[in-house]
């Protein structure tokens, strides 16, 4: 089975891919537009090779380059490693990572750099089942070897009651790079920025836009997500949003997926 995905990391622009795509099938825009934002670089997965190739031709018809390759050759990601901070020189990064331990890279070795914004899901919250206390328990069972009857102490046991608490923002920058592949995450608002010297500035989104642009100056090879490119071209934070965590993977498969190609391939795998 075969994937198609865009052919170049700077070509990933919802709006203009799905008003090409209700061009392309007759769809009304905000359809089109719907679906454009959920392919994050992916056009589509576990397709017959007639219709991958067809549907590659197809945007090449639109100026869009795209690439298939077999499903296989998609990326898998690592699970991240969250950074409390860094130290760096200047070909290799230091991460003092929140479990205490750290890990050495080399920037040249770094396949992508992504920053994306994102609402963490609701979390649910268990309130403990409620009940008679201890005192009343043995309070009960006296009044029962007394009477014969009975006689309950206390308030009824209660089933968990389930609160929701509304989502909050998290800003995250993800590298990726080495073999095996690591995946290392900074937390804009749990991450100590004082390896930026003079550079630090009073708020932790001011200083996560001056690690970002420190980053990716050491490593100009990785290619960069479409939100990392937003706060480079100091574009508003809120055009940087994605719309899920789930989101923001999808779009790093494809850009490591994009890294580990050879340009000669052809368009076709």
């Amino acid at each position: 089975m075969k994937a198609v995905i865009l052919a170049h990391a700077e070509l990933f622009d919802p709006v203009r891919l799905g008003t090409q795509w209700a061009a392309m099938k007759g769809l009304p825009l905000p359809d089109a537009l719907h679906e454009a934002r959920q392919w994050w670089g992916i056009l589509g997965e576990n397709m017959a090779e007639e219709d991958a190739r067809r549907t590659s031709e197809a945007w090449a018809k639109a100026g869009v380059g795209c690439r298939v390759i077999e499903m296989a050759k998609l990326a898998a990601l690592p699970p991240p490693a969250p950074a409390a901070g860094l130290s760096r020189q200047a070909t290799s990064c230091v991460w003092r990572l929140r479990n205490g331990q750290s890990a050495s890279t080399d920037c040249k070795e770094w396949a992508v750099i992504s920053a994306f914004t994102y609402q963490e899901e609701d979390r649910r919250v268990f309130k403990p089942a409620e009940g008679p206390s201890p005192v009343e328990k043995v309070v009960s069972a006296g009044l029962f070897m007394a009477t014969g009857l009975p006689i309950r102490i206390g308030q009824k046991k209660k089933d968990a009651e389930v609160r929701r608490k509304p989502g909050e923002t998290v800003s995250c920058l993800d590298i990726l790079g080495g073999a095996p592949l690591g995946r290392w995450r900074i937390e804009a608002a749990a991450f100590d920025y004082s390896c930026l010297g003079a550079a630090k500035q009073y708020s932790a989104l001011l200083n996560y836009s001056v690690l970002l642009k420190d980053l990716t100056g050491a490593a100009p090879q990785a290619l960069r997500s479409r939100g990392a490119r937003i706060v480079l071209e100091k574009k508003p934070m809120t055009e940087m949003e994605y719309p899920s965590l789930e989101a923001a993977e999808r779009e790093l498969r494809w850009l490591v997926t994009l890294s580990r190609l050879p340009p000669e391939d052809p368009s076709h795998a």
